[in-house]
Parts: C-alpha cells; structure tokens; sequence
C-alpha cells in the first residue's frame, strides 16, 4: 500500500498544481452601478452637504424606487389616462357592484373622472376647484367631496414624487424596515415646507411602492386620521412600471378600489377637457331654509 502511494504521490501533486492555476478567482464581483446614483440626481432634494445616514437610505431608497417606476419616463410624464372598474367600502366591505370609470389626468393638478357606461356622471377637477356633471347640469363640487379630493391629491404618490421632491426645503428621512401588506418593505417619510408628511413603503426586492400613508386632523372632529394607498398587480405599460390594482384605506378599512384595465400615457389633452360652467347651484334650497330656521337679526 506504501508502495502504492509513493508511485501516486507525483500525478497526485501534478494535479493539486493545475488545479490551483484553474481555480477561479474567490474576489466578489464588484456591485452594478445603478443608472442615476442617490448622490447626484433631479429627481430628489438638492443635497446641502451635512445629510446624516438616514437621509442618505432615503436618498438611496428613493432612487431605487424611481428607477423601477422608470426612471426619467416617469418623472417626465406629462398626463395619463386610466380606465376600468372602481369599488366603494362602507366598514371595510365592499358596498356596490362596481362602477366603470374614465379618468384623465394632467399635471400637477386637473382632472376629469367619467362614471358609469354612459360617463354621464363627470368630476372636474382644476386647480382649486371643482365641478360635478350630471342630467340635471353642472354644480360646484360639494365641499366636504372637494376637501377630501385635495387632500388625497395633495399627497398623491405622483404629487409627492413630482412636486414635493422638487420643492425647495422638502426633507427626506429613512424611517426602517417594515411589514406591509405581508411583505418586508423600506420606509422612507418626505416631509415638505409646511410640515405635511408621507411615508412610502417600498419592496425590499422589487423597489417598487408597496403602499403609502399619511395623517392628518380632520376639520369635523379635530381627532387624527390616516390615509393610505395599496399598490399592487405591478405590470409594464411601455416603459414604465404601472399599478393594476389601487386600494384607498381610512384608519386601516378600505374604502375603495379600483382595477385597471387600460393606461396610456403622455397622451395630448386640450385643457378644456377640465374646464366647467355651472348651470344651477344644488344648495339655493339648503341655504333658503337655513336663513328661515336662522334669520339674519
């Protein structure tokens, strides 16, 4: 057996020596460069020189999360058009059997919201009004309706992205990781000029938003509300990655949701489109019958 292993021991250190010139190299590759570093870019707050590391995550996360948007093809678009099937909640559950919708929307602020098979049922939104359209005419938007349509504007995923980002004195903070909607996300709070916030909460895989939230103090009672949105059935629409399925949530329950059928973007809108003139006014008899309940003395 010595005898043996003495006569392989030569082919036995010839083959350690190939080996070891063949062998490939254990140094790791080095990381890709993403396409727009956090460091230097336009889609976020210009830097001022003394960001602590969580703003430097924020700035990361965030640039992640454009980039599987689309990068400069989503922060350039300049209206989108949507249609399919929206639902109301009443507690959490579904209350109506869905109502088809058309919506156009043109940056940063109008929009035009067609219901039903008809889209005889129109909201117009312009800035810092708003119109509703039926049979009986055209109206200014019920107040309570407007107020709610200006907050959920105001911090739209879009509006943070494409207005708040660019504001001067806009902040940007990594807030940790997070379970959402059962999935382990990123939390990153934008906070603007006036003290409004939101948090995203974006994919640790995918970079995309799974859900965003923000808190406020309602006019009616004082109390504190949150408001969210549920991202989800992700799907290339031409260069950019595109939300099938949008959830509205108050306090946790749903309140609506809407599926997608079709989305086209950067399509010519003529601005009349979210124009309006009112016809008649739905409040002359409300108001007639506060003054006689309520004279003026």
């Amino acid at each position: 057996m010595k005898q043996m292993i003495q006569k392989l021991l030569p082919f036995l250190l010839l083959l350690a020596a190939a080996s070891a010139q063949t062998a490939p190299a254990t140094t790791p590759a080095p990381a890709a460069t993403p396409a727009t570093t956090a460091a230097s870019n336009d889609w976020l707050p210009k830097l001022t020189g003394d960001e602590d590391a969580t703003v430097k995550k924020a700035r990361t996360l965030l640039t992640q999360m454009i980039e599987a948007l689309g990068g400069d093809n989503y922060m350039n678009v300049t209206t989108i058009e949507q249609t399919g099937i929206t639902y109301s909640f009443y507690n959490g559950k579904p209350n109506s059997l869905g109502i088809e919708f058309h919506r156009l929307f043109k940056f940063p602020d109008k929009e035009r919201l067609e219901l039903t098979k008809q889209r005889d049922v129109i909201y117009i939104e312009n800035a810092d009004v708003g119109y509703e359209i039926t049979y009986k005419g055209t109206a200014i938007q019920e107040p309570s309706s407007w107020r709610e349509y200006v907050g959920r504007r105001n911090y739209s995923l879009e509006n943070l992205l494409h207005v708040w980002l660019k504001e001067p004195g806009t902040q940007i903070y990594y807030e940790g990781s997070a379970i959402a909607e059962q999935r382990m996300t990123e939390v990153v709070t934008v906070m603007n000029v006036h003290n409004e916030t939101a948090s995203i909460y974006i994919d640790q895989n995918s970079h995309l938003p799974v859900k965003k939230s923000f808190t406020y103090r309602s006019v009616l009672d004082k109390q504190k509300d949150t408001e969210g949105e549920i991202y989800g059935n992700w799907r290339m629409e031409g260069p950019l990655n595109t939300p099938h399925s949008i959830v509205r949530t108050h306090n946790g329950d749903y309140t609506n949701q809407r599926f997608i059928r079709n989305v086209t973007y950067n399509a010519p809108m003529a601005d009349s489109l979210f124009e309006a003139k009112p016809t008649y006014d739905p409040y002359v008899l409300e108001r007639k019958l506060d003054t006689r309940e309520h004279p003026k003395k």
